[in-house]
């Protein structure tokens, strides 16, 4: 479930090179004191640029190495895009004793009314955050409540290491979904008090908005259900949370992708799982060698990896490809248009013209960066062991946040097998299947009953103030909550959405649908009304 419109190439740490790996023998680099800290001044220092190109390249390197986004060449980096770093988290929240690590997080400040206004935290999941996600939040929302909003970098991901060489161990310790939340309630308060925020029930408490989508849409739901002491109110987007307590069909992930390719262009379907069949029957009855076969579909040839040792179990792997590309294109389609990649991807495929070898390579190649052919490495999570049908057959990658994202999904356990019904060759989903692979990649044993026992959010109604929002065309609205709680949860749907349409990258625009629009006065509304209630519970 990785956000692929917006992967980073990220450092990769010791013990982590898989063969091949574009990354191998690049080390992590701690931030330092060279970025502003949360403890220190809070002035924004100004950069001054020559236009002469030495300066230029001086300039360059340094917003490199720093990894500051949004900087310009002419002027000041806005305060809003200047990279922080909370030097003061801790390591593991489990240990009173715990070393601490510098988590990296956005905020901005200029529409803050002060004391008595909310607070709006974006949480960021399984990539690196190199700017505030979601403007419609930071801007919008936070205008219309005069709000401060902060966007808090994942540990693990990006640059927010809480150690740099991380084994299994202390994978299996210290990255989990507690783990995360944790690092966000000490920010909060941290936050809270250097605002000037006073406690809650008091005039100047400023209440506590979690923000996010997918898997960090999970997280801040959770936030309020785990810590309704210090989360006001969750607001998850595309938050599939019957997947985490598995509480829904295995299959019905990739079953709802054919339903919305389908429903976009009749045929659609159809086409893709006629050229995949014969794709599919063709490499795996084959007897030439593996690299022929993959170049002849449009991989280039010294990619594949060492692991696929046989014409089926690369057949077995390309299908994987083409399942979790078509997926990554259904969390994009929006607005619907022809223009999308999803889209992009029924033209390929309903071409007449064209053979299922020539579709398969058009299909392949028409990811960024690959116009000569697809590179399988790049779907590989580093390290012994991984595959590109990992724990997340929706997809991990093949970078460091991969790794993490694969080892995550070993504990959060991605069920998202493929039917007779999907567009894509079935192949069922299995406990054994992802107990085996985790236990050879990770030491870890997958318990699927672990999240639903720890955080027991089977039992929607035993929280209150949660949003939750859905794009109807979305896969993963398939397991999702799509009815409202009396009571506890609000679900605000949207038939022409996609993942996170409410959200997005970008501002609202004329270009959204109307029910995006009608979607976000309802949003404000909801939020309205619950922030409303904080300060009347605070009165009485």
């Amino acid at each position: 479930m990785r956000g692929y419109g917006s992967i980073e190439t990220q450092p990769e740490f010791e013990g982590m090179e898989s063969e091949r790996s574009p990354l191998k023998g690049i080390k992590i680099d701690i931030p330092n004191a060279d970025v502003e800290t949360s403890t220190g001044s809070n002035n924004s220092k100004h950069i001054l640029v020559s236009l002469a190109a030495f300066s230029f390249l001086i300039f360059g390197t340094f917003a490199l190495h720093h990894n500051l986004e949004g900087a310009s060449l002419f002027g000041r980096i806005k305060d809003e895009d200047k990279p922080r770093f909370y030097n003061n988290q801790l390591i593991d929240h489990n240990d009173v004793d715990s070393s601490t690590y510098a988590q990296k997080y956005y905020e901005k400040t200029d529409l803050f009314g002060g004391p008595g206004h909310p607070i709006f935290v974006i949480l960021g999941g399984e990539d690196a955050v190199d700017q505030i996600l979601y403007p419609y939040i930071s801007q919008i929302v936070a205008e219309a409540f005069s709000g401060f909003t902060i966007c808090i970098e994942h540990r693990f991901y990006g640059v927010s290491y809480p150690i740099k060489d991380p084994t299994n161990a202390d994978l299996r310790r210290i990255l989990t979904p507690a783990q995360a939340m944790a690092d966000a309630v000490r920010l909060i308060r941290h936050k809270q008090a250097e605002l000037g925020c006073g406690p809650r029930g008091s005039s100047t408490y400023c209440p506590v908005v979690t923000v996010g989508a997918s898997y960090p849409g999970f997280l801040a739901a959770m936030m309020r259900f785990v810590h309704p002491d210090v989360v006001d109110i969750g607001y998850g987007s595309s938050a599939p949370l019957y997947l985490y307590s598995h509480n829904h069909d295995q299959a019905a992930y990739f079953d709802k992708i054919t339903d919305v390719a389908d429903a976009y262009s009749r045929g659609c379907a159809l086409a893709v799982r006629t050229a995949l069949t014969e794709i599919n029957e063709n490499l795996s009855n084959s007897e030439g060698s593996l690299e022929d076969l993959a170049e002849n579909i449009g991989v280039c040839r010294e990619s594949v990896p060492e692991y696929i040792d046989s014409s089926e179990v690369l057949a077995q792997e390309i299908m994987a490809v083409a399942a979790a590309h078509f997926a990554e294109s259904n969390m994009e389609f929006y607005p619907p248009t022809e223009d999308t990649e999803f889209a992009k991807s029924c033209r390929i495929f309903q071409d007449e013209k064209a053979s299922s070898i020539e579709k398969m390579s058009s299909f392949l190649r028409m990811r960024e960066g690959f116009e000569k052919c697809f590179d399988l490495t790049t779907e590989v999570p580093p390290g012994p062991h991984g595959k590109i049908s990992g724990a997340d057959w929706s997809g991990a990658g093949g970078d460091a946040a991969g790794f993490m994202w694969d080892f995550q999904s070993c504990t959060l356990i991605q069920e998202d097998g493929r039917s007779e019904h999907s567009m894509f060759p079935p192949r069922p989903w299995s406990l054994e299947y992802l107990t085996n692979y985790c236990e050879l990649k990770y030491g870890y044993t997958p318990v699927p009953s672990a999240l639903v026992e720890e955080f027991g959010f089977d039992d929607l109604t035993k929280t209150s103030r949660m949003l939750l929002t859905n794009g109807l065309h979305d896969g993963w609205s398939a397991a999702s909550v799509l009815s409202s709680i009396a009571g506890s949860v609000e679900v605000v749907n949207i038939p022409n959405g996609a993942h996170h349409s409410d959200l997005t990258h970008e501002l609202p625009s004329d270009v959204d649908t109307w029910d995006v629009k009608d979607a976000h006065r309802r949003i404000i509304i909801i939020l309205g009304d619950w922030l409303k209630n904080v300060k009347e519970e605070a009165v009485a």
